[in-house]
């Protein structure tokens, strides 16, 4: 990989942003490294995330390259030892998936925390005439849906996450209502309550 900043590795800057720390609390719960004397679970956490970021199919060509550049593998982060493909899928096989798993949803985790939010106006001549306050761009995790999802909002004070709430709900009330239409012969309800509506449903 390319060398930049002082000769780190594009590949060890990324890493940094890593907390390691974290990591390891997480490897001592689980004693993930109990007994291993080389090629760790952190070293292990690396060489997938290299594998991932260049594009490897299968833990021979992972092995490949990091073999290729065994001269640089202890600065990339992936220990002293040299990584053959049986090693690594003995680790994969062995070592508890709860660690990275509860690693990668931390990291998601620190990543919800730095949810994007700004404001804007809109910039065409007509539809700012019609609406000329500030807008507000929301940029929201979703652990449950694993994916991030856009909001637009007036409301430039309200957190993030319950401008997100708030679309939530809405979206499980216009599917109700999709689903009355569906299975229900209902014209119109006797009540604005949601009790109401519910006492409705059942005639």
């Amino acid at each position: 990989m390319d060398i930049m900043n002082q000769g780190k590795h594009v590949f060890s800057q990324l890493v940094e942003f890593l907390p390691k720390r974290v990591f390891d609390c997480i490897v001592m719960r689980y004693q993930g490294d109990k007994y291993i004397k080389s090629f760790g679970c952190w070293n292990q956490l690396l060489v997938m995330m290299f594998g991932q970021l260049s594009g490897c199919e299968s833990l021979r060509k992972i092995a490949c390259i990091a073999t290729a550049h065994v001269s640089k593998t202890y600065h990339l982060g992936f220990g002293r030892s040299i990584i053959t493909r049986s090693n690594f899928a003995k680790a994969n096989a062995n070592r508890d998936s709860k660690i990275f798993e509860e690693f990668a949803y931390k990291m998601i985790s620190i990543a919800r925390s730095k949810r994007i939010t700004r404001e804007f106006e809109i910039a065409g001549q007509l539809t700012a005439k019609k609406y000329p306050s500030p807008i507000r761009r929301i940029v929201y995790y979703s652990k449950e849906h694993r994916r991030s999802f856009t909001y637009l909002t007036n409301s430039l004070t309200t957190r993030a996450e319950h401008i997100a709430l708030l679309y939530k709900n809405r979206w499980q009330v216009e599917l109700f209502f999709k689903w009355i239409k569906q299975h229900l012969h209902v014209k119109s309800f006797w009540g604005v309550t949601e009790n109401a509506v519910r006492i409705r449903e059942l005639f």
